[in-house]
């Protein structure tokens, strides 16, 4: 098997590029992450000044649900290789036929995201297709989503696809070029279930950089409140008439040495 995560990959080299190194990517992760996959992504680094720099990136899903027009049941089929197979039955979906390639797509609910959802992408393959390198995969999905989009000649079909309760690792070290240091190694986790209650999905990069990052790359700091009064106020996410319009002077701020009290933190109880 193969995996490859373009998603954790690119807010790492994100990260590495907002501490001062300038990390060249491939063109192909010139694209914007998902919202979703932006809040659920967990960033952690390496203490300021300790050589060398890690970043780890993770997202974990969490239990996603299948959506509720959906009704999957357990079910088995006979696998390419002639061997019995679990499987999902997910019912009636539209399938697209590009060529010898089959594409399908089905809705998930996350849980912990308020009612936001995802889809789950499947594409059966030709048997010879044999993918290991990450960016062949990228190209493949990104590929067949753009195959969804164009094409009119979707069939409604009743789906069946795999169980899937698989572990991988991988490193990638080329995959990116840091141009003020030295990436030592690039390494990814993957952890995916998927079944007829619904799957779970983990992903997980983690890049070793050694150099001396170049502070002139690093954003000027902007502190409110170091040269003047501030006004603070709130508008819908749509703007218009203001909420709340208060003007704070330095007299009214919390002195660094304060210690928060009962009383002062009981408002945001």
């Amino acid at each position: 098997m193969a995996a490859f995560d373009p998603t954790t990959l690119l807010a790492a080299a994100c990260e590495l590029d907002r501490l001062g190194f300038e990390i060249v990517a491939n063109e192909d992760l010139d694209q914007p992450i998902g919202g979703l996959f932006q809040r659920l992504a967990v960033i952690t680094c390496t203490p300021a000044g300790e050589v060398p720099i890690n970043v780890r990136v993770t997202i974990d899903t969490g239990k996603l649900n299948w959506s509720r027009h959906l009704h999957p049941a357990e079910t088995s089929f006979t696998g390419y290789d002639g061997q019995f197979k679990k499987g999902v039955d997910l019912g009636l979906l539209p399938v697209l036929e590009a060529g010898d390639v089959r594409v399908t797509r089905a809705s998930l609910e996350v849980s912990d995201c308020g009612g936001e959802h995802v889809l789950a992408w499947f594409a059966e393959l030709q048997q010879d297709t044999n993918v290991e390198d990450g960016f062949e995969l990228l190209k493949l999905a990104m590929r067949h989503q753009g195959d969804w989009g164009r094409r009119g000649a979707q069939h409604v079909m009743n789906v069946t696809v795999p169980v899937q309760d698989l572990a991988h690792e991988s490193s990638i070290p080329s995959s990116l070029v840091c141009m003020n240091g030295q990436i030592d190694d690039i390494s990814q986790r993957f952890n995916l279930s998927l079944d007829e209650r619904g799957a779970r999905v983990f992903a997980q990069t983690e890049i070793c950089c050694t150099g001396v990052p170049d502070f002139s790359r690093l954003p000027e700091s902007c502190t409110f409140g170091s040269r003047g009064p501030v006004l603070v106020w709130f508008t819908a996410t749509e703007p218009g008439l203001p909420f709340s319009i208060v003007y704070t002077r330095a007299e009214a701020w919390r002195e660094s040495s304060d210690h928060a009290t009962p009383d002062s933190i009981a408002f945001l109880a």
